[in-house]
């Protein structure tokens, strides 16, 4: 279970990581060379948050269901999941309830959204509202209130991450009283012989990069769920 449940987190990152813009280092990586690919060329890069999603997110919703299916199959081999491979160990019942009460424990543990965990979360949600609006896919967005190329997606971070620094931490007492790939993809993107969009080579491989799911070293999630221990190289081979 600890090796199911570690794997389960470093793929669900991996899977997760392509259904935004930045989700993982490629995707940002091909999206500032898609901008300077065609900058060079007097034209507009079509990748923005919006039409990034209308990819990705699909696509990393079915890798969701199809990476929760094999985990189940490869390590609980169907328990719990469906009727005819349930096992008839006594105990089985009073197992699954102990479980649940160690997890409700934990969660308790955990305590109250505080302040400055809410803040964070707001922030987050209006970074990925002003990413996803500001270019709607052709039908226009707060970035065009703005003149031609003064505004891009790194212009919200910027203003969020400001913000973040500024904004307190706990609530104010008067309101209270009491990479090596993506450069590689980049540059044979530059074939222009071949007499097709570039961003049918560049899509692909930025996301085949967060299929990487077999070495530690293969993705940053890879390698932090492997240094706890519980996870050898040839689980995740295997």
């Amino acid at each position: 279970m600890a090796k199911g449940l570690s794997l389960s987190i470093a793929y669900s990152a991996n899977v997760g990581g392509i259904g935004s813009l930045t989700g993982t280092a490629p995707n940002v990586v091909m999206k500032g060379f898609s901008d300077i690919l065609y900058e060079n060329r007097n034209a507009t890069s079509p990748v923005s948050f919006a039409t990034w999603m209308q990819f990705g997110l699909p696509l990393s919703a079915i890798m969701v269901v199809i990476v929760w299916i094999w985990l189940q199959i490869f390590f609980l081999r169907c328990r719990g999941c469906c009727s005819c491979c349930e096992d008839s160990n006594e105990g089985k019942e009073d197992v699954r309830k102990r479980v649940k009460s160690v997890i409700r424990q934990e969660y308790k543990n955990l305590g109250p959204l505080n302040f400055a965990q809410g803040a964070v979360i707001f922030h987050f949600v209006m970074l990925a509202i002003l990413w996803v609006t500001r270019d709607l896919g052709g039908i226009g967005g707060w970035g065009d209130i703005f003149p031609p190329k003064t505004v891009t997606d790194s212009t919200p971070s910027i203003l969020i991450s400001v913000s973040l620094f500024i904004f307190p931490s706990v609530l104010p007492t008067w309101l209270w009283r009491k990479r090596g790939g993506g450069f590689a993809l980049a540059k044979a993107s530059e074939a222009l012989n071949l007499g097709v969009n570039p961003l049918y080579f560049m899509f692909p491989t930025a996301i085949a990069t967060s299929f990487a799911f077999m070495l530690p070293v293969a993705t940053p999630p890879n390698a932090v769920v492997f240094s706890y221990g519980y996870v050898k190289v040839v689980d995740m081979v295997s």
